[in-house]
């Protein structure tokens, strides 16, 4: 089995303030991909004889989209390649509070309940029911908070105003 796994890193200069603690927050962060990566890639070597020769491999694209003094927020593109025709994609999001380096989960930023967002956000999506936190995520821009469905080939998504 071949592997290969890349992760653009970014990470903030001393001239941003608590980059220090937004900085620690990535590099767990980053930690934690690439074990889950180790793992998931173990997994499949332990398996079937099928995936011998197969390439396992996995790369991770960062784009900042927004920084501000109460949150840092990246998009994340996921691409993977385990020896079809075609690799597969998806999308995570990333949003840290500044002063904490905590992940922010939407009900915080907007004021609105998960129950009421993953009703609103569905709905929006033209999904049947609700869908949940492992099939949603988002991320944040100057204006938006902006909520995408992490299934590859499905790239709807729901843009709904920052609260100032």
């Amino acid at each position: 089995m071949n592997y290969y796994y890349t992760l653009e890193e970014y990470f903030f200069s001393e001239a941003v303030p608590n980059a220090s603690v937004l900085n620690q927050a990535l590099r767990q962060i980053y930690a934690e991909y690439e074990a889950a990566y180790l793992e998931t890639a173990q997994s499949v070597k332990s398996g079937s004889n099928d995936f011998l020769n197969t390439p396992f491999s996995l790369l991770k694209i960062l784009s900042l989209s927004y920084v501000g003094e109460d949150y840092v927020s990246l998009r994340i593109n996921n691409v993977s390649y385990y020896g079809g025709a075609n690799p597969d994609s998806y999308c995570d999001g990333i949003t840290l509070n500044c002063e904490t380096g905590e992940l922010v989960t939407p009900s915080q930023i907007t004021g609105i309940s998960d129950t009421e967002l993953l009703q609103e956000i569905s709905s929006a999506m033209g999904l049947s029911g609700a869908a949940g936190w492992d099939d949603l995520d988002f991320y944040l821009t100057d204006t938006e908070i902006v909520f995408f469905y992490r299934v590859p080939n499905f790239w709807e998504e729901v843009r709904l105003p920052r609260q100032a």
